[in-house]
């Protein structure tokens, strides 16, 4: 057994790292991002999660190769330029959503670092955006 424990732990990823802060949303929440599964090939379940955002409206995730901290639409922009972006979302009730990450062979030993841009009509300045936090992603096999 305790070779197979120590075999499990090679291969699994080091965990993603959250950093900065969401930008307050309109109910005064900090809008956040954060996942569920593993960033690894073999895994192949890796989800961006948020959380905290409005209800019912669309959003969508981006990434980059580098981290930024550059004022952004009454927030903070967490990934540099270029970045690319993911498909449309639209969170739920609660204000949650989740946006599986497929895992390609080109990602493995790259870092990416995520953010989630949303709808907030109602904001009180006025730019009718809402941002969640940056969360950096390592891959590994």
């Amino acid at each position: 057994a305790p070779w197979n424990v120590a075999v499990a732990w090679e291969l699994r990823c080091a965990d993603p790292v959250a950093y900065g802060t969401g930008k307050l949303t309109s109910l005064g929440q900090e809008a956040r991002l954060g996942f569920e599964g593993f960033a690894s090939e073999a895994q192949d379940d890796f989800e961006l999660v948020v959380t905290q955002a409005l209800p019912n409206v669309a959003g969508v995730a981006f990434w980059g190769l580098a981290a930024a901290n550059t004022p952004f639409q009454g927030g903070v922009k967490y990934v540099a330029s270029p970045t690319q972006r993911m498909g449309l979302v639209a969170t739920d009730a609660t204000g949650r959503a989740a946006i599986g990450v497929p895992i390609d062979p080109t990602m493995l030993g790259q870092t990416r670092y995520y953010q989630f841009w949303f709808r907030d009509p109602a904001h009180p300045d006025g730019t009718a955006v809402g941002l969640t936090n940056g969360l950096a992603v390592s891959f590994c096999r």
